[in-house]
């Protein structure tokens, strides 16, 4: 089933995400990509402040950020009525072309995270890896039979363990954070992605 076939309950329906309704997954996917474009776009300018209403970077972690992010997620999404499925096109879109101008000179460019400054490419592999998850979140309440297929476990990334920053590196080298991965979808030990039979936590 895609998205844009379901029927106007289907977006009311509960995700897998902890309160979230599929609705508000696709608002807080609506709400990164803006995110992304936004820090990117700064970043390659050469500004690494944060956005207006957003922490310094590296100030917070995943469970003091949260409240924060659910908020503006929510708000987004009211805020976009029957615009959301075209809204996430078209942001994803953005962001995608944003990524494709970016040269070899531009993916160690360091741009604004709540969890860090981070390099452009870090934010590649993030994108990927909230697509992947949040792409289950939805599937799973909606398909009977969802799974992830190949692809999805080619996604794995390798993780920092402890209080780090766990985030896909793809091979690119550890970076040094403060944001904690909590959702069960992602094993600390790198082979597959074993598809949760709940996901607890807020992702």
């Amino acid at each position: 089933m895609s998205s844009s076939s379901l029927p106007p309950e289907a977006w009311r329906r509960p995700s897998a995400c902890d309160r979230w309704e599929v609705r508000d997954v696709v608002g807080h996917l609506i709400l990164g990509a803006e995110l992304y474009q936004s820090v990117i776009s700064r970043g390659l300018q050469g500004n690494t402040a944060p956005l207006e209403g957003f922490p310094q970077a590296g100030t917070v972690n995943a469970a003091s950020a949260a409240p924060l992010f659910d908020q503006m997620s929510v708000a987004r999404r009211e805020s976009l009525g029957d615009q959301l499925l075209s809204t996430f096109t078209a942001t994803s879109d953005q962001l995608h072309q944003i990524l494709a101008r970016c040269g070899p000179q531009d993916w160690e460019t360091l741009c604004y995270h709540p969890a860090g400054v981070l390099p452009v490419r870090l934010f590649v592999a993030l994108r990927l890896s909230e697509l992947v998850m949040h792409g289950w979140d939805i599937r799973s309440r909606l398909e009977p039979d969802a799974h992830l297929g190949p692809a999805g476990g080619k996604l794995r990334p390798d993780l920092i363990k402890g209080s780090r920053l766990s985030v896909p590196t793809f091979g690119t080298g550890n970076i040094v954070g403060k944001w904690p991965f909590k959702s069960p979808f992602w094993p600390l030990k790198p082979k597959i992605i074993p598809v949760p039979s709940e996901v607890g936590n807020r992702c």
